[in-house]
């Protein structure tokens, strides 16, 4: 393997150590400066297109982990942030936000925290929706649920436990899990990801008589998905059941007006406010 393959194989960056431990000697890694390799910082060595995120972590001496690892880890959600977001023995990471503790083993070739630690990290960190949302797509991709409660046992922790206790395993995307979480907080009786004969599985079934669906732009763009949507609410409508469908950006940024929505299709079907909601159909 030559040290482009290396770096290719590590978002196109790592240190000096790191090429060194693998076997490349200090000429071969001046050769491969002079053909083209960059120093991007001191003691780091880099393709000329190379993860960013990487070489600011390395550069802040630490590695990624809360919201800035999610994409890495396939994690919701997992938009940029404003500030990256870094796990550090020190807190000197000037620009960063700094998260000191680091309870599961990194990722062997590229400065990442482990799936726990950005979950653990982002339950401490980010606002509610969010870090509910992040835990859930974690405990979906294999993280057991086990090894995150057992680091928060410690009594100081047991804000992030309640969140974690949040986050389950239902959702199929980060705009379902903050649907859930608003109909929660306005106490709205729901079940979710509900079986309905000759329609199939929706995603949320409010009390007993309103489906609601959470719309994404990947599987619903097609033409032969809007006509499977199309027969779906036929059928909804000729068994007695209202549809609502929403795309994500108004549930992630329109909240309001989704929850209106729902509120005025329930009064039109007899439910006046909450506390007239059917306690049976809660989820």
């Amino acid at each position: 393997m030559d040290i482009e393959t290396f770096l290719g194989q590590r978002g196109g960056i790592a240190r000096v150590g790191a090429l060194s431990r693998a076997g490349f000697g200090r000429r071969e890694i001046q050769r491969a400066l002079s053909h083209g390799l960059t120093r991007p910082g001191h003691g780091l060595v880099a393709l000329q297109e190379h993860r960013r995120d990487f070489r600011e972590a390395l550069l802040l001496g630490g590695r990624l982990t809360c919201i800035s690892a999610a994409a890495f880890h396939g994690l919701w959600p997992n938009d940029p942030p404003e500030r990256i977001h870094v796990c550090c023995d020190h807190g000197r990471a000037s620009g960063a936000v700094v998260h000191r503790s680091r309870r599961f083993a990194p990722h062997p070739h590229v400065p990442v925290v482990a799936v726990g630690d950005v979950v653990l990290h982002a339950l401490g960190c980010l606002p509610k929706p969010e870090a509910i949302a992040l835990a859930e797509s974690a405990l979906r991709r294999g993280a057991r649920r086990s090894d995150l409660e057992a680091a928060l046992t410690a009594q100081r922790l047991r804000p992030l436990l309640e969140l974690l206790n949040q986050a389950r395993t239902t959702a199929d995307s980060y705009p379902e899990v903050r649907a859930r979480l608003l109909l929660q907080e306005h106490g709205i009786p729901f079940r979710e990801q509900v079986f309905i004969p000759g329609i199939g599985r929706v995603d949320f079934l409010v009390c007993g008589c309103l489906i609601l669906e959470i719309d994404g732009f990947a599987y619903h763009s097609s033409r032969e998905a809007k006509a499977r949507d199309d027969a779906r609410d036929n059928e909804a409508a000729c068994l007695g059941l209202s549809v609502l469908r929403f795309l994500p950006e108004y549930v992630l940024y329109r909240p309001e007006q989704l929850i209106a929505a729902v509120r005025r299709t329930l009064s039109v079907r007899g439910f006046g406010d909450a506390a007239e909601f059917l306690p049976a159909s809660a989820g």
